[in-house]
């Protein structure tokens, strides 16, 4: 038992010297390329039980100032996975892509694997918050909780994959509700908020800009998107341009079982005077229950973020039965 602490203290200290190596060499290339590196301290902090550095107020930012800055991020080494870098990213954390987009959590707990050409973070988060502007307030997207999967290629060519992104989340909170259900009122939806969220979505190269910013990026596929409103199972796929405009096909099943429900909780909010809404269909919705497709394809634009208006859709798929 004792030659195999002494061996576990021995490859602990072997590592932390790769740990530190690893952190320095990495701080020097990003330097090299003109970022702005800062830390409060680098110290060791798990021998000889364990490998790992702490790293105290970590500071990254490119020439815009746009990067990452965060409270606190250990690394650590098993000797069961020596190629795989755990990551504990304790504190506030905030990502900056742009003047506009920010991205923000507490506590973060992720394994970095690095390949010969790729970077992979595998990642798991009590809460994870997306934030943007929207006319005079901001607008949020909140998953809680979240895990998911990222892949970066920092040597991607023009229109070759960049990024990839997989995520999936118990639960979205969307701040305000009128981004997804434009003039819908929440009352009308069951089962909100949207639930077991599921997004892989791959990001192109474009023109090499900045680190981080939307710019540098060609297109964004968003290769499959779900989520589950009560009755209401929604799924579907887009393309979206760097600045978040673009096209979405929607598949959506249960909407007679949400008829069903706006006939047994009738939302307080129907215009009866608009022909082309739900609300006169609505009245006469009951007679012919039976009638209303229970899937249909919804086609949606969405404009920087912000998904059109789903009432005239839904109005004209139900007016065509």
């Amino acid at each position: 038992m004792l030659a195999g602490l002494l061996l576990n203290a021995l490859y602990c200290l072997h590592a932390d010297r790769l740990l530190e190596r690893q952190v320095s060499e990495q701080i020097a290339a990003l330097k090299s390329h003109g970022f702005k590196v800062r830390t409060a301290g680098i110290v060791r902090t798990g021998w000889p039980l364990r490998a790992a550095i702490s790293v105290q107020h970590p500071i990254i930012e490119d020439e815009t100032g746009h990067g990452w800055g965060g409270q606190h991020l250990e690394l650590s080494l098993s000797p069961f996975h020596p190629h795989r870098i755990a990551l504990f990213f304790d504190g506030a954390q905030i990502v900056k892509f742009s003047d506009d987009l920010a991205l923000s959590t507490q506590t973060i707990r992720a394994w970095l694997q690095l390949d010969k050409n790729d970077i992979r973070l595998f990642f798991r988060a009590p809460r994870l918050q997306a934030s943007w502007p929207h006319g005079a307030h901001e607008a949020a997207l909140t998953l809680l909780p979240v895990e998911g999967h990222i892949l970066l290629r920092p040597d991607a060519g023009p229109d070759e994959t960049k990024l990839a992104l997989s995520l999936d989340a118990n639960a979205a909170l969307i701040s305000p509700p009128s981004l997804i259900l434009g003039e819908i009122p929440q009352v009308w939806v069951p089962g909100w908020p949207p639930r077991r969220v599921h997004l892989t979505a791959v990001a192109t190269q474009g023109e090499r800009t900045q680190w981080l910013a939307s710019s540098g990026y060609r297109r964004i596929l968003l290769q499959n998107i779900s989520a589950v409103l009560g009755p209401l199972d929604l799924s579907g796929a887009g393309t979206l341009d760097h600045q978040g405009s673009g096209g979405l096909s929607v598949h959506a099943s249960g909407l007679r079982e949400t008829v069903r429900y706006w006939l047994d909780h009738p939302p307080i909010s129907i215009d009866q005077q608009d022909e082309n809404g739900i609300g006169p269909w609505l009245i006469k919705a009951r007679a012919h229950l039976d009638s209303i497709p229970n899937a249909a394809d919804l086609p949606l634009q969405v404009t920087r973020g912000e998904i059109s208006d789903l009432a005239p859709i839904m109005a004209k798929i139900l007016h065509a039965q």
